[in-house]
């Protein structure tokens, strides 16, 4: 299952395994307890506290350098080991290989599924994609802009209280 919004979260899998199906999951390398977490080598925290007031944060140190590792592993390495670790549990486990692989997501998980299906389709028998997340820093962008014509027009207090 591909991941939502920054993919700092494990999804529940609970459908696919009701239905008989192994499921797949990934954190994309990040969330708040991570984040948070004190890095030995600098006595920092790993990124911005709590990923970051949207969830972005995981890829900026305290000090607001990139992180270049969190940001492979966002885009595609986590992907990767998700797929090539649930076949690997999944032989072990069941004794047997898969017998099918389908990638299945929306948004961030259907950005993620286009990346999988162009870099490693090999690995899949299909792939289920809805509205994929696109041009990220301009799709990014774009969900905040109602909210800043908002602030141009009303102030910063918005829309004022309904008066009938």
């Amino acid at each position: 299952m591909g991941g939502s919004g920054y993919a700092g979260n494990l999804l529940d899998l609970s459908f696919a395994v009701q239905r008989g199906e192994v499921g797949s999951t990934t954190d994309t390398g990040h969330n708040p307890a991570w984040c948070n977490a004190v890095n030995p080598r600098t006595g920092l925290s790993n990124a911005q506290p709590d990923c970051g007031l949207a969830g972005g944060g995981f890829v900026l140190d305290p000090r607001g350098e990139l992180l270049s590792s969190q940001v492979k592993d966002f885009i595609n390495r986590s992907l990767f080991t998700q797929t090539t670790w649930a076949l690997q549990l999944t032989k072990a486990y069941y004794g047997e290989a898969a017998r099918r692989n389908y990638w299945v997501g929306s948004s961030t998980g259907g950005r993620q599924g286009w990346w999988m299906a162009q870099q490693h389709g090999d690995l899949y028998d299909g792939f289920l994609l809805g509205y994929p997340a696109m041009n990220w820093n301009r799709f990014i962008i774009g969900e905040a802009w109602p909210a800043v014509v908002v602030n141009e027009l009303l102030g910063p207090q918005g829309p004022g209280a309904r008066q009938e």
